[in-house]
């Protein structure tokens, strides 16, 4: 199996030193940087600039993808366009699983969302919490974005700079709405990067031909 663009990035973000980087990085966040830039972007007034990273974050809601991808790819099969009825599984695939995935780690780590800092004082992981404000960690719009954007990048990699952008913009936005801290966002697209290439990885072994659509 021939590597792509996006295994090459892959193999080179799982590498020992970057691994450790990437968690010390994380963990400064945590202690040093989240507080500090999040009460900084509270104390902005952003004016109109507000609206697009409103518009920007909407980019990151999973329902549109979860819900919409499949109607999609059901209207492309019946109309005969069988490789991009497969392309719009994928990237399915690419948001639906990255997000149970962090569902998961919502509810064990228990991080209380920046809101709860301006109300009570509440910073940190609180651990097994069902409350959705204690669902900080890791970012769900950030890791929809981002599994949507490794997604694409497997399948169209020649706009793969694009994409990042994108998904950098929609992870920015949820730290200036302070809906989430930086840390929240690193390792969202940590996360996404790591699960969509296991998928792609699964999916090549197992399933071909329907790879082969996936690629074009």
């Amino acid at each position: 199996m021939n590597r792509t663009s996006f295994d090459r990035v892959f193999y080179r973000m799982t590498k020992p030193w970057v691994v450790i980087s990437y968690g010390l990085l994380i963990a400064v966040s945590f202690l040093y940087l989240d507080k500090p830039l999040t009460l900084w972007c509270q104390s902005l007034d952003w004016g109109a600039s507000r609206v697009v990273f409103k518009g920007l974050t909407l980019l990151g809601c999973k329902t549109m993808y979860v819900v919409g991808l499949p109607v999609f790819a059901v209207i492309l099969h019946y109309v005969k366009h069988q490789t991009w009825a497969c392309r719009t599984w994928f990237l399915w695939l690419c948001v639906g699983v990255p997000n149970a995935v962090a569902g998961v780690l919502k509810i064990i780590f228990g991080r209380a969302r920046p809101e709860l800092l301006f109300k009570i004082k509440a910073y940190g992981f609180q651990w097994m919490q069902l409350d959705h404000a204690y669902h900080s960690f890791p970012s769900g719009h950030t890791i929809t974005i981002m599994g949507l954007v490794f997604g694409l990048w497997v399948m169209i990699p020649r706009y793969r700079w694009f994409y990042l952008a994108l998904g950098v913009a929609v992870g920015l936005s949820r730290i200036v709405l302070l809906q989430h801290y930086l840390s929240d966002v690193l390792t969202a697209a940590y996360l996404a990067c790591i699960v969509v290439w296991g998928l792609t990885y699964l999916m090549q072994r197992f399933t071909p031909k329907f790879m082969e659509n996936v690629h074009g």
